[in-house]
């Protein structure tokens, strides 16, 4: 368990590579016979994780590092807050303050719910961007959650927001609907509860004497940082190609796609049909 105990199982360490070499390429059974026994392995792989993770790998653990991270500095934290939402909701928030403020200093950011690193009921929400001095994708903060309703996604933009505007004491914007926002787009999945909560979350920064959007729908405010929301679900791969031109457009790249090398300027923005994308305020 070279990587730590946290998701071992009897059959990830014996195929381990570091397992192969502490025990010359023998199996388990001819390096020791008492480790024949599957149910001897599991044992004493379990005995690792309660002597690391006394309260457990579950939520009651999750408690107790956060109660432990309370007494370290802010800039030292990882896990920032758990919060209770209705209906037996959880969210955990994770990030790197340091991460997070760069939400600042880019034009596009994702939320993928789409993973499941964990264990249990937790799902993983992942907030991306795209930091054009390292030119990769850097993750600014991971929420954990064990519901997908659109009041579960609410509290999710809500505390972020919060949680952004507590550490770099600046709310993140976009540029189309607020002065001084530095955001041009925001990459959704196709999930229409997380979209709404989006656009209930932006409609209050929308400043109509300097964007000219007059509405209080949110239906209608996603649409200027949203782009996909109006894509089928059928289109799903020509949505994630938009995503990586959002992306290298930030770095200022030539990037593949459509088997052919283009570029994000007019052209590409015409190809899409996105007619926001065009705005004077937005692409400058």
């Amino acid at each position: 368990m070279a990587h730590g105990v946290v998701g071992a199982t009897v059959k990830s360490v014996e195929n381990a590579l570091t397992t192969k070499i502490l025990m010359n390429s023998k199996t388990p059974s001819i390096f020791n016979p008492t480790l024949h026994s599957t149910h001897k392995k599991q044992t004493m792989i379990h005995k690792d994780k309660l002597q690391q993770f006394p309260s457990g790998l579950g939520l009651s653990g999750v408690f107790d590092v956060c109660q432990k991270d309370v007494n370290k500095p802010s800039t030292e934290q990882y896990i920032h807050v758990i919060k209770m939402t209705e209906a037996g909701g959880i969210l955990v928030f994770t990030f790197v303050p340091f991460l997070l403020s760069l939400i600042h200093d880019t034009k596009s950011f994702r939320v993928d719910t789409t993973f499941k690193h964990t264990v249990g009921d937790l799902k993983e929400i992942e907030f991306t961007i795209w930091f054009a001095p390292v030119l990769c994708v850097v993750t600014i903060a991971r929420v954990y959650s064990n519901k997908s309703t659109c009041k579960q996604y609410q509290a999710v933009f809500n505390s972020i927001q919060w949680l952004t505007l507590q550490h770099t004491s600046k709310p993140f914007c976009f540029k189309r609907l607020s002065e001084g926002g530095n955001l041009l787009t925001m990459g959704v999945d196709l999930e229409a509860a997380q979209v709404l909560c989006a656009g209930d979350l932006f409609l209050p920064t929308n400043q109509p004497g300097y964007s000219g959007i007059h509405t209080n729908d949110p239906e209608e405010i996603i649409q200027y940082f949203a782009p996909n929301t109006q894509t089928r679900a059928t289109q799903s791969s020509l949505v994630e190609i938009m995503f990586v031109f959002f992306y290298m457009y930030d770095a200022g790249c030539v990037v593949l796609g459509c088997h052919k090398c283009v570029r994000f300027d007019e052209e590409v923005i015409s190809l899409w049909n996105i007619p926001n994308l065009r705005d004077d305020k937005l692409l400058c």
